[in-house]
């Protein structure tokens, strides 16, 4: 049981680095995936369920294994189990609906139960799971299917370092990776690695550690992009308050004026793209943590067009994101 993916989170690092060795160093199957402290629980009830929660962060949430079948066309030296594993994946989708989701019809919910009664009942031989003997049966079904995903996922890479046209087959990948930040995970993970930065800049600048706040991020963002103008904005006012002292030629003034004057309008040029899509932003700060976050997809397309992967590492969040981040915000301070 220990050593099941959906008690451990080892096999999912040796698949990607299993990748990374053998097709590009800087791809990934499973981004970043936890069990989480549920897998500490007594109970055969709880293991099962916390069982259903894991294949499903497993296979889907974090990871791009449930649209792995797009690599295999075009590609016919790929070869693996796709239907075995559509299968286990299908499951996994049924389990979490019913235990996760609101089984009400009335609000929408439309998934067929019957999916889900069978697959218990070709377990247990029958559809209410009323011991704690039956729960355990059905948890060790799942971690046999879990063991069974992994077997075909390891077929999958094998397969596919076979693949004669590796840099096709790595392009499609790399846009099946963006898919995957450009759905609902992309928010929590620029959030995070925004707030795994400012903390590390934080600390960097000899403050005691703190937990970071949305707002903190927000207000970091929106000094992030006026910073040029600003800090040339900054300069020119210091030279007019150093002329207080050193008088300056009237000539001199105005033309350091109008270079203020140019940064102001560029800032609200700036301000004025970010209002098309955030028309609130000098009434909320965090419009500017969203804006960030809804523009991020196109920065992570075009640093994997343009970059090369030694200048970021891998495509997990804390690699190419940490160095968007880092490269967007170098030289603005914090607080």
């Amino acid at each position: 049981m220990e050593n099941n993916i959906l008690w451990s989170s080892e096999a999912s690092v040796r698949l990607n680095k299993k990748i990374q060795d053998n097709i590009a160093k800087h791809l990934f199957l499973v981004c970043n995936y936890e069990v989480g402290p549920l897998q500490q629980v007594i109970s055969e009830d709880a293991k099962y369920l916390t069982a259903v929660l894991n294949l499903y962060k497993f296979l889907i949430d974090s990871s791009i294994i449930n649209k792995l079948d797009s690599l295999r066309k075009g590609h016919s030296e790929i070869y693996y189990e796709h239907r075995k594993l559509r299968k286990i994946i299908d499951i996994a989708k049924v389990l979490r609906t019913v235990y996760a989701h609101n089984e009400s019809e009335e609000s929408g919910n439309d998934y067929n139960l019957d999916v889900y009664n069978n697959w218990v009942k070709s377990i247990i031989g029958k559809t209410e799971i009323t011991t704690f003997a039956q729960y355990e049966k059905l948890r060790l079904e799942l971690e046999a299917k879990a063991d069974e995903a992994v077997s075909i996922l390891n077929d999958f890479i094998d397969s596919a370092q076979k693949a004669v046209d590796q840099s096709s087959l790595i392009e499609e990948w790399e846009n099946l990776i963006l898919r995957f930040y450009s759905t609902g995970n992309s928010d929590n993970i620029v959030k995070g690695q925004l707030k795994r930065a400012y903390k590390a800049q934080w600390v960097t600048d000899g403050h005691a550690p703190r937990d970071v706040t949305n707002r903190d991020v927000a207000e970091w963002i929106k000094k992030m992009y006026y910073h040029d103008e600003q800090k040339e904005i900054d300069k020119f006012q210091n030279i007019i308050e150093l002329s207080r002292k050193t008088p300056l030629s009237s000539k001199v003034l105005a033309q350091i004026q109008v270079k203020i004057t140019e940064n102001e309008d560029k800032i609200r040029a700036k301000k004025s793209v970010i209002k098309e899509i955030e028309a609130d932003i000098d009434n909320n700060i965090y419009l500017y943590l969203d804006y960030y976050i809804k523009k991020f997809p196109e920065r992570l397309s075009k640093a994997i067009k343009t970059k090369n992967a030694d200048e970021y590492g891998t495509l997990l969040p804390q690699d190419i994101v940490q160095y968007i981040i880092n490269e967007d915000f170098d030289g603005v301070s914090i607080g």
